[in-house]
């Protein structure tokens, strides 16, 4: 979802925006959304076009993806450092 006002400015979106999580996180007995304090502040939510969509959610898939490549190379890298420490233990003999 995107966000937009009549003299939207970027910098100004991300500070306001920062304040609304700030608000929500402070008061939660609030019961009010970042959403929520966003619309007070002037805004108005504005749908991304399909493609946007799209390109988020193939962007999040990469990105859970390349999570669990890492995670698997590293457990690898891992096994591999544990057999060579019992190798060289059992040559060793220590």
């Amino acid at each position: 979802m995107g966000w937009t006002k009549p003299d939207f400015r970027h910098d100004q979106f991300e500070k306001d925006r920062e304040d609304c999580i700030e608000a929500v996180k402070d008061e939660p007995e609030q019961n009010v959304s970042v959403e929520d304090c966003l619309i007070k502040k002037g805004y108005e939510s504005k749908p991304e076009p399909s493609s946007d969509r799209e390109k988020s959610k193939t962007a999040e898939a990469a990105k859970t993806v390349g999570k669990v490549l890492l995670v698997t190379a590293l457990a690898a890298v891992l096994v591999a450092a544990l057999a060579t420490c019992v190798v060289l233990s059992a040559l060793t003999g220590h």
